[in-house]
């Protein structure tokens, strides 16, 4: 009887346990996605200064996992170009990101990671146009404007 009712109580507490842990460990692929995401436009911006060209990224949001590309070759140096498996990215404009051999951009873009079943948090890298600045945080599609805030 006692075995009987430790086991309920255990599943109960796995019930309502194994959720949350999955949300945990998909919120920190996106976490780690978003990371990935800004580190390789980084790395891009200062390739494209140090080199003294052009640094194109296009970023493949069909591929499993998304992928990102540059061109040419030696504008990623020490990043890795997947995202993590079960992550999704959008864009809200085209699917290439140019940094001028000074540094800067011509189009500003929103870069949005999320999990791919659309679940959770989804995380957010904003570039503006002119001199590439960046900043990341929370998306949130419902805002009227500035759906990229940063959350405290």
């Amino acid at each position: 009887m006692e075995v009987s009712i430790t086991a309920v109580i255990a599943g109960i507490l796995a019930a309502t346990a194994v959720p949350n842990l999955i949300g945990m460990l998909q919120g920190n692929k996106v976490q780690k996605g978003l990371e990935q995401v800004e580190n390789s436009l980084r790395d891009a911006q200062k390739q494209a200064m140090r080199m003294g060209e052009r640094c194109d990224l296009k970023l493949d949001k069909t591929a499993k996992p998304p992928t990102i590309t540059p061109s040419p070759v030696g504008c990623l140096v020490g990043t890795d170009r997947d995202l993590p498996n079960g992550v999704a990215i959008d864009l809200s404009k085209g699917n290439t990101i140019s940094f001028s051999f000074k540094g800067t951009t011509t189009t500003s873009t929103t870069i949005i990671v999320k999990s791919q079943d659309g679940k959770g948090k989804q995380k957010c890298v904003s570039i503006s146009n002119g001199i590439g600045i960046m900043r990341s945080g929370t998306y949130d599609d419902t805002r009227s404007k500035d759906k990229c805030y940063r959350s405290t």
